[in-house]
């Protein structure tokens, strides 16, 4: 599978239309988006950086390629990230790592964290397999709440 065909172009007018729409939705709530990607390398928040004035809603990203930074960097253990049955690119570990971007960013309403399998030597079970998962923290709870 052809990793870019996967990942959204900044300069693609449907990735501009939908960068758009997450900052008036963003705006909107008067809330702020934190990313953690692996797979996309950062390319999510380069695609929502092309908006003027994202700042205001953007808190930032964290690129988490590695497993080993997934575990520095957020605290996603590591035997779910070394385990077979589940991995880096897991649900699970997708989940962890919104729960984590949160938990860091106290100034976010929302995480939103991507992984997958999606260049040259992917394993055959995931290539091609890519994760989403979001998490927010309702006003007025602190950061320590992940939920």
């Amino acid at each position: 599978m052809n990793a870019a065909s996967l990942l959204p172009d900044p300069a693609d007018n449907a990735s501009v239309h939908l960068a758009l729409e997450v900052r008036r939705l963003l705006a909107a709530r008067n809330e702020r988006l934190v990313l953690a990607e692996s797979c996309t390398a950062g390319r999510v928040a380069a695609c929502l950086a092309v908006v003027p004035g994202i700042s205001q809603w953007l808190c930032g990203s964290l690129v988490v390629y590695r497993s080993a930074t997934k575990t520095a960097w957020l605290s996603v253990p590591r035997q779910i990230l070394d385990d077979p049955q589940q991995g880096p690119v897991s649900p699970i570990a997708t989940r962890l790592l919104a729960e984590a971007a949160l938990r860091q960013t106290p100034e976010a309403d929302w995480a939103v964290a991507v992984t997958g399998d999606v260049g040259p030597g992917a394993p055959p079970a995931t290539d091609g397999k890519v994760f989403v998962a979001s998490r927010y923290r309702p006003a007025g709870l602190d950061a320590e709440w992940a939920g």
